[in-house]
């Protein structure tokens, strides 16, 4: 068969992909012929399970998001010989791979995929797992008619589930957690929590300041008790173990400066980072701040001018006045609910921002991030409200 250096040549690729569609698009039709969805479902599902047909290739090219060729290129090698699987170090010399790859890899080489020579075909089966786990919050009544929509529509949602990344699994592990929390699955949200330590470990800092916080800050009150404990432990940990929480620190954020502005090799790069490198100094408050403040702010107010940065400053309006809504509807609003979630979102932030510099890595930490937070905002008010 005739083929490019990364994938099919048209029409091919188009025959591949057509195919893949169609093998979701008969999960959706089983669906509605069980009577588990109704009609209007079945049409949406199918209109938007075309979305990963807008990109790679239409909209921007593959190398736009070029880690897509890690995740193809694994979950190929690994269909072509099952015993991959058990071998994940097989070929890979970076460690980094072998632990972020190789199990979103293993379960694409097992999916219904079609073939896994195409792009799209990865993204299809992203699109389809989003759009199964959004039916089902709405038939469970998890999300109302207004958040239903938002979450549909919402184009970081609708980009990442269209493309062969892990990134939509991350977000989609991190709706699940809030669900199994709020239903008091444990172990199934102890699954959960392994999986994201393989795939995205940060995400567990999240996970982690939301648990306490919830601990903490009830809907009705304060458990000031347990926050002084908690703040207490935290104080006494980080005073015993803060040479070494430095040296971690300064290792990950060292990683990303070099990703960043030069190669691991890069004399140059290693020299200037040493003017960024953390202590406990007063001095060093300060590089957090800009750091923070690089990280939340939207990339088109901080001078990085492109389409998709003004798409990502839309979309945060966006989400702004959602909530905003969602806050104005309540009858009874409860502010200790909103603020248990806010804090959640800025140490979330805070945490991640101290490391990362690249606009890019950025906005790809924040939308799990922002979306969990959304969603369990969103489940929580819910919920209170239901009791």
């Amino acid at each position: 068969m005739p083929i490019t250096w990364f994938e099919p040549i048209f029409p091919y690729n188009l025959i591949y992909d057509l195919g893949s569609y169609s093998i979701f698009s008969f999960i959706f039709l089983l669906l509605y012929k069980m009577k588990i969805i109704e009609k209007r479902l079945l049409f949406l599902s199918l209109f938007f399970l075309l979305t990963p047909f807008l990109f790679n290739g239409l909209m921007f090219d593959w190398s736009f998001m070029p880690d897509q060729s890690k995740y193809l290129f694994n979950a190929y090698n690994i269909r072509e010989d099952f015993g991959l699987i058990f071998n994940p170090t097989a070929g890979q010399v970076d460690s980094v791979v072998v632990t972020k790859v190789h199990l979103p890899a293993v379960f694409f080489a097992l999916s219904p995929v079609l073939t896994l020579e195409t792009y799209k075909g990865i993204a299809l089966l992203n699109r389809t797992i989003f759009l199964l786990s959004w039916i089902f919050f709405v038939k469970k009544k998890f999300l109302d008619e207004y958040s239903a929509v938002f979450f549909l529509l919402a184009p970081s949602l609708v980009f990442y589930s269209s493309l062969a990344l892990r990134d939509i699994l991350v977000v989609l592990l991190m709706f699940w957690f809030i669900y199994f929390y709020y239903q008091k699955k444990k172990i199934i949200n102890l699954i959960i929590c392994i999986i994201l330590y393989f795939i995205k470990y940060q995400m567990l800092i999240t996970i982690s300041l939301f648990i306490i916080l919830d601990k903490i800050i009830k809907n009705d009150k304060v458990n000031f008790k347990l926050l002084f404990i908690v703040a207490l432990s935290s104080a006494i940990i980080i005073h015993f173990i803060n040479e070494e929480l430095l040296i971690a620190l300064n290792h990950v954020r060292q990683g990303f400066f070099l990703e960043e502005f030069g190669r691991y090799t890069s004399i140059s790069a290693l020299k200037n980072y040493q003017y960024l490198e953390l202590d406990w100094s007063i001095s060093s408050l300060t590089k957090v701040a800009v750091s923070f403040y690089n990280f939340i702010i939207p990339p088109a107010l901080n001078g990085k001018y492109s389409v998709f940065s003004y798409m990502h400053l839309l979309e945060v309006i966006a989400i702004c006045a959602f909530l905003f809504l969602k806050i104005k509807e309540q009858i009874n609003f409860k502010k200790n609910i909103l603020a248990k979630w806010l804090l959640v979102l800025l140490f979330s932030y805070l945490v991640n921002s101290i490391v990362i510099f690249n606009a890019g890595s950025s906005t790809r930490y924040k939308i799990p991030i922002i979306f969990f937070i959304i969603f369990g905002y969103c489940t929580n008010v819910r919920l209170d409200r239901n009791k």
